[in-house]
């Protein structure tokens, strides 16, 4: 009997819990932060049971190295919660461990809920960067003087 109790024990403390509200259908997140030398605001859209969309606009505003090219982009996504955190993956690799207190990954990036179109504000931001890195380049050949 006490085997059987120990075993059963053993059995409950490997278990990973489970949050109750593991389904986050319908919330949103942006998230703002730097990564690999780039700044980047991602939008995290969770479609349904599992299931994201992660928009991500990288930019460097340095004018030290204005030629970086801004870019976009566009991911399908799953991801994984516990009572903690909310685990992100990106094509099968864990992108973002976001704690689900703080909404911070702890390292690099402070996401916020939100209720916007995650689509229209990052294009809308996109263009702004692409824009300022523009000018940056104008205003870079100005000063040369060679």
């Amino acid at each position: 009997m006490k085997r059987i109790l120990l075993v059963l024990i053993c059995l409950f403390v490997s278990f990973e819990v489970k949050s109750e509200s593991d389904d986050l259908s319908g919330k949103k997140l942006l998230c703002e932060g730097k990564y690999e030398g780039y700044k980047r605001t991602i939008g995290i859209n969770f479609v349904d049971n599992y299931a994201i969309r992660i928009i991500t606009v990288h930019y460097n505003d340095s004018l030290n190295n204005p030629l970086n090219e801004p870019w976009l982009s566009d991911f399908d996504g799953h991801y994984t919660t516990t009572l903690r955190k909310i685990k992100i993956h990106e094509l099968n690799f864990l992108k973002y461990n976001i704690d689900r207190v703080t909404l911070n990954d702890g390292e690099n990036f402070l996401c916020k809920i939100t209720n916007v179109n995650l689509e229209k504000t990052l294009k809308e931001k996109f263009i702004k960067v692409k824009k300022k890195r523009e000018q940056n380049i104008i205003k870079i050949k100005k000063q040369r003087k060679i």
